[in-house]
């Protein structure tokens, strides 16, 4: 149990410290994983029209290299034009509409029965 935290301490180190090292080297990825809601439907879409239509039966690892590739520099170019992607914006919006449905700026009074006084 210990050896095994501390090998998941050091890790996690590493890949900070590659981090601060090799941040212009990640970009597309941080890229990638900005907008993972957009890039996770895009591949299930994919898959199953590659699935459907060109006869993919089994999986394939050059096929998904080639999916997780395209996919990391559209996402790269996206942000880069963009900003967010076009999932996590329409999630965004729909959350601020509920929320301005939802708030209320009238403070909650507890019902008289819940009070300390009255027990």
């Amino acid at each position: 149990m210990v050896g095994s935290l501390g090998v998941a301490l050091a890790v996690i180190s590493l890949c900070v410290a590659l981090t601060f090292k090799t941040a212009a080297w990640i970009a597309p990825l941080v890229a990638f994983g900005s907008m993972s809601l957009t890039m996770y439907c895009a591949h299930v879409i994919s898959y199953r029209y590659l699935m459907g239509t060109l006869n993919f039966g089994q999986f394939d690892w050059t096929l998904w290299l080639w999916s997780a590739g395209i996919g990391i520099a559209v996402a790269f170019v996206w942000r880069g034009l963009f900003g967010t992607g076009p999932l996590e914006r329409l999630l965004n919006r729909l959350v601020g509409k509920c929320l301005r449905f939802f708030r209320t700026d009238e403070l909650i009074t507890p019902s008289p029965a819940l009070t300390l006084e009255n027990r």
